[in-house]
């Protein structure tokens, strides 16, 4: 019983939690509200999250909670099920001990989700273990239907679909040449029946799966280069040598065959080094999935192979480094540890309380729209509205037409293929009202984000007012294709000052960066140094700005430097008022930048004519 209510109490949303204004509550509160409107997953909505988000995030919307709760319930269930086929012979004190440290590490919901392929392979292992090699092994059934969750979890949120797809070759094979031909086709089957089902049990057309997957990509993709970070070397190195004891521990196991053995070490290689990146490519508080990452593979390891001593020492040295890592985070004491250890489950208490008792969500959650809406005041306004950069819960709030581009927020439009994507909204069907305001993260260049779409707003949409941190924009009756005239186009090389062309107009910029092989596999294995560009102004200034190399190959407007709505407004009427901002010439540089990036790199240079303001 314990085993279940650690699942139950760690996956169910019994307290969820409320929106609020800030940026990464406002895109939580844009994938509910899409699902509430009934939007399309991959075409009219490209994010980190599926129709399945709140399973995860655990953001409460009246739209999607039931839903929430019904399937992490069921993703309880199956983890159960499964703990049961693999935790036999690992001994009760040590079940106890394992459960209580996933338990009390930060994260810990996100690591058991990535980490369901890796259970599923130990899973597959008991079940094909040599005779008198597991007292018990898992009935072909039970195994079978455990495939359900690998089509349903890449809905909760698209990256975990590589920890979940990658497995599955993989397990097909070794059930394959294990003799288990028809597991084999189920370990395929059933994951597949189980995608289509529950994608259409949300409402999404068939036909946009294939769109969901493919956009999907582009957002996996292009995240280690647009959204890195830098923290602390210490934390990486503890973490990748946590890693190599656990799978030193897997090759080392006496006892398992050849096949098991490999299907077991690809398991957790490919859960540690997701979870490498899931941690450390963006630095910050996202180390505390490191942690997790460490403390779910030591459990699961002491599971897989119970009675080892070096397997032991791997996992008590895991749960110390996972101690290390969250320590740079959170001050570990013994008050804190027993907090952990019962949060979750007053929590549980505390919903079903509630549930019992009548207590109304909804209510609590209308009034914290009202609370975002006095805060952001935000007026009526006539036809569908977006909100750059973000604020989707400010607009939301607020009760209008929320209408928004594919990717809702701009910081993540991080490929070419995306910022495309908002860029031909906006032309082809783009909202009556445009909520505008610059608000770049990661000191990128201002004009970076949805930098191609600049043009669109300046051309199909006139400025109607600027009122407290906004402007608002209204589209234009006679809408066209922005007027983009190629002046100048060769090559820049990194570190050497590019001079722009004389033009009292603005300069779209374009600059195709590409990867040397060695920056590919950097990229690929863990993350490389961020771009830098130094914008020399006209009045003498120089400015210093991140570059995403995704966004430049889209374009943006590099000169004038305009940091702030005052300066975009100048754009619909008094231009001389940019004079000084704009740029005579620009320097791209960064760490070990010729050894990962092709030098020189290929830009092109437009001049554009916004039209004037209404």
């Amino acid at each position: 019983m314990f085993a279940a209510s650690v699942f139950v109490v760690l996956l169910v949303p019994f307290q969820p939690w409320m929106p609020t204004a800030q940026l990464d509550p406002s895109w939580v509160l844009g994938l509910n509200q899409a699902v509430a409107q009934g939007l399309v997953f991959g075409r009219d909505i490209i994010f980190t999250g599926g129709p399945y988000a709140a399973a995860v995030f655990e953001q409460y919307h009246p739209a999607t909670y039931l839903t929430a709760v019904v399937v992490t319930l069921l993703f309880a269930a199956f983890f159960f099920a499964a703990f049961q086929a693999i935790s036999r012979g690992t001994g009760a004190l040590w079940t106890v001990v394992l459960l209580l440290s996933v338990l009390v590490v930060v994260a810990s919901k996100l690591a058991l989700l990535t980490a369901y392929g890796l259970i599923l392979s130990i899973v597959l292992v008991r079940h094909c273990a040599e005779d008198g090699d597991d007292e018990s092994p898992p009935r072909p059934l039970l195994v079978a239907a455990l495939f359900v969750p690998l089509g349903l979890i890449p809905l909760t949120k698209i990256n975990l679909l590589l920890s979940t797809a990658a497995l599955i070759p993989v397990q097909l094979a070794f059930l394959w040449l294990k003799g288990r031909k028809g597991l084999a086709v189920c370990s395929l089957a059933v994951p597949a029946a189980t995608l289509v089902a529950t994608w259409l049990l949300a409402g999404q057309p068939l036909d946009g799966l294939p769109t969901y997957f493919e956009t999907g990509f582009s957002v996996i993709a292009g995240y280690s280069d647009a959204m890195s970070s830098h923290g602390p070397i210490k934390e990486v190195i503890v973490y990748a040598l946590m890693a190599l004891a656990i799978l030193l521990a897997v090759i080392l196991s006496p006892g398992s065959s050849r096949l098991s053995a490999l299907l077991l070490f690809l398991s957790f290689a490919a859960y540690l080094f997701l979870s490498l990146k899931a941690a450390f490519v963006r630095h910050d508080g996202h180390a505390f999935n490191a942690a997790a990452a460490l403390v779910v593979a030591a459990a699961l390891l002491k599971f897989a192979i119970p009675r080892n001593l070096a397997v032991t020492a791997a996992v008590l040295a895991s749960i110390a480094g996972a101690g290390y890592i969250e320590s740079h985070y959170v001050k570990l004491t013994a008050s804190l540890v027993a907090e952990l250890a019962t949060r979750p489950y007053i929590k549980a208490a505390t919903g079903l309380e509630r549930a019992i008792t009548g207590g109304d969500l909804e209510t609590t959650y209308l009034a914290q729209l009202a609370a975002i809406r006095a805060e952001t005041k935000i007026p009526p306004l006539a036809g569908t509205v977006d909100i750059y950069s973000y604020g989707q819960a400010a607009l939301i709030a607020s009760g209008n037409k929320w209408a928004p581009r594919p990717n809702l927020q701009s910081h993540a439009a991080y490929t070419p293929a995306l910022a495309d994507a908002d860029r031909a909204y906006l032309l082809e069907r783009g909202p009556d009202n445009v909520i505008f305001r610059i608000e770049p993260i990661d000191a990128r260049y201002p004009s970076l984000e949805d930098g191609s779409s600049w043009p669109v707003l300046l051309g199909d949409y006139r400025l109607d007012k600027a009122a407290g941190d906004y402007l608002y924009l209204r589209r234009r009756d006679d809408v066209s294709a922005p007027d983009l005239r190629p002046v100048s186009e060769g090559a820049c090389r990194f570190d050497e000052p590019i001079g722009l062309p004389d033009s009292d107009k603005p300069l779209f910029l374009k600059i195709g960066l590409r990867k040397t092989l060695l920056g590919q596999l950097a990229s690929l294995l863990f993350r490389v140094p961020a771009i830098m560009i130094t914008a020399e102004l006209e009045n003498g200034e120089t400015r210093q700005y991140r570059l995403i190399p995704g966004m430049t190959e889209a374009g943006f407007i590099v000169s004038p430097l305009v940091e702030n709505i005052q300066e975009f407004a100048a754009f619909y009427g008094d231009e001389a008022a940019l004079a000084g901002k704009r740029v005579k010439s620009f320097q791209i540089s960064g760490r070990w930048i010729d050894l990962l990036w092709h030098n020189p790199c290929e830009i092109g240079i437009s001049t554009i004519e916004p039209r004037p303001g209404g």
